[in-house]
């Protein structure tokens, strides 16, 4: 599985941006609108403790130091302070300041911060069409200091928090790039945590379904047919297509699809492999029928696709 979810990660494109470091006293509030397809806001509580308000779930996570939250679909949400504003409290006076790193965001205005919070964003590629980014809840509050087994996500979270703090030089990168790192930490440990999971990560997770889906990973341009995934999986091609249905409403080969046009639109925009070689990459050996299925899947031929990357 682990190789597998390396792949989707791979696959997945996500390109991480550290927009803020906030410092909080006293009681606050920031509400966040909703984010276009592609953008899911992410906050790291590094310090103290806040609340994360969903009020289109009617729901609220309860933060402190060491959590992260992501919200895979953008969802809107309010960051404040453990104590709500009082209802005839004005708006909070913020003041800003770049450090050399990131913006450092606070109302402290000289006491010392109660709260410190991380606040950034992941922008996937292709989001209409990425059966990761479709497998992810609302949210995925991951409670790092709470949960021995998350130590390594606790350490990481200190070490994004360390270079934004220092500003040295290529802190930015630096802590971009961890931030990366920490989304796939994230992933895998929803995977282990989540009570149910859904999508393309239910596949995994599932013994004969996650076979299948490896294979496809491993293998993408293989001409794969539904005999061969199910003797992949240890049952009967009915059986295998049950299974795909009752874990995430799919057929085997309507994914196998999904996965190589996702391969596909990562070749046209990482290299400059022609056309035709990138459709010999993911199974298409005719570059017009690549160029058709690709415009029918994307909306657009592939040299467009391409172009608009750019």
């Amino acid at each position: 599985m682990d190789d597998a979810l390396t792949r989707l990660a791979q696959l997945t494109r996500v390109h991480p941006r550290l927009d803020l470091l906030c410092r909080f006293a006293d009681s606050w509030a920031l509400p966040h609108d909703p984010e276009p397809d592609g953008a899911a806001p992410f906050h790291i509580v590094s310090r103290g403790s806040c609340t994360l308000e969903l009020p289109d779930q009617r729901r609220s996570l309860a933060l402190v130091a060491g959590d992260v939250v992501v919200l895979p679909h953008g969802a809107r949400h309010t960051m404040r302070s453990d104590t709500a504003l009082p209802h005839h409290a004005g708006p909070i006076v913020l003041t800003e300041s770049h450090n050399g790193a990131v913006t450092v965001r606070t109302n402290a205005d000289g006491q010392d911060a109660s709260c410190e919070v991380i606040c950034g964003h992941f922008r996937f590629e292709q989001a209409r069409s990425n059966p990761l980014l479709a497998a992810l809840p609302d949210a995925l509050h991951l409670a790092a200091g709470r949960d021995a087994a998350l130590a390594r996500l606790g350490l990481l979270v200190e070490a994004v928090r360390a270079e934004l703090q220092e500003a040295r030089p290529g802190a930015a990168s630096i802590a971009a790039n961890l931030a990366s790192a920490l989304f796939t930490m994230i992933i895998r440990a929803h995977m282990d945590q989540a009570n149910e999971l859904r999508g393309i990560l239910a596949l995994l997770g599932n013994p004969t379904t996650g076979r299948a889906v490896v294979r496809m990973l491993e293998e993408p341009a293989r001409p794969w047919t539904l005999e061969e995934l199910a003797d992949a999986s240890h049952t009967s091609r009915a059986g295998l297509v049950r299974a795909f249905r009752k874990q995430a409403d799919v057929a085997p080969l309507g994914l196998l699809a999904q996965l190589r046009f996702q391969a596909a639109a990562q070749l046209l925009t990482s290299t400059e492999l022609p056309v035709s070689e990138v459709g010999v990459r993911v199974g298409y050996q005719a570059e017009e029928a690549f160029s058709r299925a690709f415009k029918r899947h994307f909306g657009v031929a592939p040299s467009e696709f391409r172009h608009a990357a750019i």
